[in-house]
């Protein structure tokens, strides 16, 4: 199971990492904002400006994590964790280790925090809202949390009293009503009562047969081959389709990608229909309208972006791209990276090792990779440079 690992600074992964906290098996579910404040490292040091560039919060803490969750932001002064408000006001007083490969975030009203080697939860008024004594745990959704007491894991409410007895070796946070759990090779959904509603048996070799509902849909894994359940846990459309080097097919925009054979990927609706055929090499989620398309160019495969009718909107040109996000995604030519928007007009010229929307009118840049923390800058969309990137010591 994938381990949850401490993101630094990059925005790109801060919304994976949106769910659990320590090291968790989450596969929780988010909702992408525009954020107000953004991190920035001075002389070891690190604070936080505004989509202008300027200084909000002074370089004061030894780490954090980089963005700010129900206005609350994780940072560590004097070797302890805390929370800080948008103003810079302490919350939560450091006072917690924190294990490695874990982090800690608010989510509906909660944060864990880890004392004496056990996992608790407080609120967002820095008060101890369930008393440390799990192994480990996940962020709260969908108004429960996964945690884990002598190596099985169960789910507690927001006031601590558990709801699912802990049973299983394996649990993901719940998402539209159902959570996925696996005990003895017997992979489940249960709903909120804890009540079994499907399963699969067997050994999976690796793969997750089970996956989260998204949009009413989840992917299940039958005879070595996709396909998808609906919420009544009814097969609505058949197992035919290949597994991805990425996650496993789901759900979004109303169509899910689905590899039909050996570099051929298309896009389904959810009545098992394909609306755009399968002639790519590879497709990445629809996000704002827009999917990412992987096309045969003259000397290699090329990126480009297609709307929901399958009709080409940019042209295959790029090395690679990511989905977009506030209206913009990375490209990369050369070898190095910049912006478009969704008409495929270059806003931010490649120039950078990495360049990330971090808002609609901010954008996240790297001059190395590797080292990115000591490495970074924000642009605005003219390119003009609103935090220098940090000189490497």
């Amino acid at each position: 199971m994938k381990k949850l690992i401490i993101c630094c600074i990059c925005i790109c992964l801060l919304a994976a990492l949106l769910g659990g906290c320590s090291k968790s098996t989450s596969t929780t579910k988010t909702k992408i904002e525009e954020a107000s404040l953004f991190p920035v490292k001075v002389d070891s040091k690190w604070g936080f400006i505004d989509s202008k560039g300027n200084l909000v919060i002074k370089p004061q803490y030894e780490n954090n994590f980089p963005y700010f969750h129900e206005g609350l932001a994780a940072v560590k002064i004097n070797g302890k964790w805390g929370f800080i408000d948008t103003k810079g006001k302490t919350i939560v007083e450091p006072q917690y280790d924190l294990p490695k490969e874990s982090y800690i975030m608010f989510s509906e009203g909660l944060s864990a925090v880890y004392v004496n080697g056990k996992w608790g939860y407080v609120n967002d008024k820095g008060k101890m809202a369930i008393d440390p004594q799990y192994d480990e745990v996940h962020s709260f959704s969908e108004g429960l949390a996964a945690i884990k007491i002598q190596d099985k894991f169960g789910f507690i409410d927001t006031r601590g009293r558990t709801v699912v007895e802990p049973q299983y070796s394996n649990a993901f946070d719940f998402s539209e009503d159902f959570a996925v759990v696996e005990n003895n090779n017997r992979w489940s959904y249960i709903n909120k009562n804890g009540k079994e509603v499907y399963h699969l048996d067997g050994h999976f070799q690796g793969i997750i047969p089970l996956q989260s509902f998204h949009e009413g849909f989840a992917a299940v894994w039958i005879n070595d081959k996709w396909g998808f359940i609906d919420k009544n846990c009814k097969l609505v459309i058949q197992p035919v389709y290949e597994t991805f080097d990425a996650p496993a097919p789901r759900f979004s925009e109303g169509l899910a990608a689905v590899k039909v054979d050996q570099d051929k990927c298309g896009f389904i609706d959810t009545t098992g229909k394909i609306v755009i055929p399968a002639i790519y090499k590879s497709v990445k989620n629809f996000k704002e309208g827009l999917a990412a398309v992987e096309d045969v160019g003259k000397y290699s495969y090329i990126w480009g972006y297609v709307d929901k009718t399958g009709k080409v909107i940019i042209q295959p040109q790029y090395e690679f791209t990511s989905g977009f996000s506030f209206g913009l995604a990375s490209v990369t030519i050369n070898s190095k990276e910049g912006i478009i928007n969704k008409t495929g007009q270059m806003i931010i010229q490649p120039q950078y090792e990495v360049a990330i929307p971090a808002r609609s009118d901010l954008v996240q840049v790297f001059s190395e990779r590797g080292n990115e923390s000591d490495n970074f800058g924000y642009v605005d969309l003219n390119g003009k440079m609103l935090w220098p990137q940090q000189e490497k010591k």
